[in-house]
C-alpha cells in the first residue's frame, strides 16, 4: 500500500469515527456560511469554547455540525422573533 493510500484510509476512518460521536463534521469554512460570519469568529468561538473544534493529524480542523446548527437555529429563532426590548419601544411609540 502507498503511503498516500493508508493516509487516506486513516483520514476515511477517523472521519467516520469522528463523525459518529459528534454529529457531523464540518469545515470552519463551511461553519461561517452557515452562521454567516467570519472564519476567525469561528476560530475565535473555538477559543471560546462555544463550539469544539476536531483535528486531523493536526493538518485538517473541522467543527462540530450538531453544535453549529444549534447556534443556527438560536440565532434564527431571535431574527424571527422581535426581543422584548423591541416590544416595549413599539409600544410607547404606538402610545405617543
Amino acid at each position: 500500500m502507498k503511503k498516500d493510500d493508508a493516509k487516506n484510509l486513516m483520514f476515511y476512518q477517523w472521519i467516520n469515527e469522528n463523525w459518529l460521536i459528534s454529529g457531523g463534521l464540518i469545515t470552519k469554512a463551511t461553519a461561517a456560511r452557515i452562521l454567516n460570519r467570519t472564519t476567525g469568529r469561528i476560530s475565535q468561538m473555538v477559543r471560546e469554547g462555544k463550539l469544539i473544534e476536531h483535528r486531523f493529524n493536526n493538518e485538517i480542523s473541522f467543527v462540530r455540525f450538531a453544535q453549529v446548527r444549534e447556534i443556527a437555529e438560536k440565532l434564527s429563532k431571535m431574527i424571527e422573533s422581535p426581543s422584548r426590548v423591541s416590544k416595549k419601544s413599539a409600544s410607547k411609540r404606538s402610545k405617543n
